[in-house]
């Protein structure tokens, strides 16, 4: 059939196209047809099918969506407006492209996203381990900074106590209180003597084999001393004193004082026999004269760091001018020894003349004292 020129062939021509608007998207997408408002065929449903490229930005779109985790709320309809009417069925079609990047099959859009949300995620790791890294090290290094201002701050303590109670003087600040300036607690105090000690220094072969002898007497009656819970509070010199105050050395702080007494007549005797070559003359009569008092004293800070005062401390370095070997109790710590500890200790009293005051009556602890250092001395 020949149609004329004013009829119109359904099946070849088109209705006019509507303008796009202003915002809307370019060329790619197929133009709107117009319509009447409830009537859709089937052949313009499949005319206006999208090709693949059309379907690509909801693609994308729906990919950025959820490579960035956010809310599934693609404006659908806005993306169908640029590029045409596209059916239920199509968008569907789009989602389930989008979710094939499950299978390993990913757009050039979604890879690209992918490589930066990587890079993005190993930036934030290294970022996160070096704050972790920067936060460790920071406390580690404030920890060491705060005990190093405790042990300055308690060094005065840390250096006259036994190393085993360390912990606890540095975690403890009640214990510490109890050796507060001023404080006056009950102790035993202890006073060593190393009796002669001058003519045993002219003795000497050099003035570097008596300093050698001295320290390794120091420190060896220091460690007796600091093992038996005793403040050692200095060495004299040709001595050491210390002081065992209930509170830190406990119920038995009177036999604490005995014993180390004892342990220290022995440990010198050894190493003064061990040190014989470091002098050209050995004199028979060298040991250690220990005076033991007991009752209250009171805690002082020096410039040299933590001291102790009073009458016990007084008497006890009178004692020490005992002969040597001995260990001299005055009167006070004899009362408490027979009162807390009755019949354990063999006491007997002894003259002592001590100077500036006359003689007085003390008390020899038998089981304390030894005999001469070379008696036990092979032939």
């Amino acid at each position: 059939m020949i149609l004329s020129s004013n009829q119109k062939n359904p099946d070849k021509d088109d209705p006019p196209v509507k303008p796009a608007d202003e915002g809307a998207k370019p060329a790619s997408a197929v133009p709107e047809r117009s319509a009447e408002k409830g009537k859709s065929t089937s052949s313009q449903q499949h005319k206006i099918r999208p090709s693949v490229a059309d379907i690509t930005p909801i693609l994308d779109s729906y990919i950025a969506k959820r490579a960035y985790g956010l809310n599934d709320d693609v404006d659908y309809g806005q993306i169908a407006r640029s590029i045409g009417t596209i059916s239920a069925k199509d968008l569907t079609f789009a989602r389930v492209l989008a979710d094939l990047n499950l299978y390993g099959i990913e757009t050039a859009q979604q890879r690209k996203v992918r490589q930066e949300r990587d890079v993005l995620q190993k930036k934030l790791d290294e970022a996160i381990a070096n704050t972790i890294e920067q936060k460790e090290s920071k406390k580690e290094t404030e920890k060491l900074l705060a005990e190093y201002e405790a042990k300055s701050r308690l060094g005065y303590l840390l250096t006259r106590l036994d190393p085993e109670v360390h912990e606890r003087v540095l975690s403890d600040e009640e214990f510490v209180e109890k050796f507060a300036d001023g404080e006056k607690p009950e102790a035993y105090v202890i006073s060593i003597d190393i009796r002669r000690s001058t003519e045993l220094m002219l003795k000497a072969s050099t003035p570097s084999h008596f300093a050698a002898f001295m320290s390794t007497v120091s420190a060896t009656l220091s460690g007796i001393m600091k093992k038996e819970l005793c403040v050692v509070d200095k060495f004299t010199g040709d001595g050491m004193l210390g002081f065992f105050p209930h509170f830190y050395s406990g119920d038995d702080f009177g036999k604490r004082a005995l014993d180390v007494a004892h342990k220290c007549h022995l440990a010198f005797s050894e190493i003064y026999r061990s040190h014989l070559p470091s002098f050209s003359t050995v004199l028979r009569d060298i040991g250690l004269g220990i005076g033991i008092d007991y009752g209250e004293v009171q805690l002082m800070r020096s410039t040299d760091g933590l001291t102790v005062i009073g009458r016990p401390v007084v008497y006890a370095c009178r004692l020490s001018g005992a002969p040597s070997g001995k260990t001299y109790v005055n009167q006070s710590a004899r009362n408490d020894l027979d009162e807390r500890y009755p019949k354990q200790f063999r006491l007997e009293y002894r003259d002592f003349e001590i100077k500036n005051e006359g003689w007085v009556v003390v008390s020899e602890a038998i089981d304390h004292s030894i005999g001469a250092w070379w008696a036990s001395t092979p032939a």
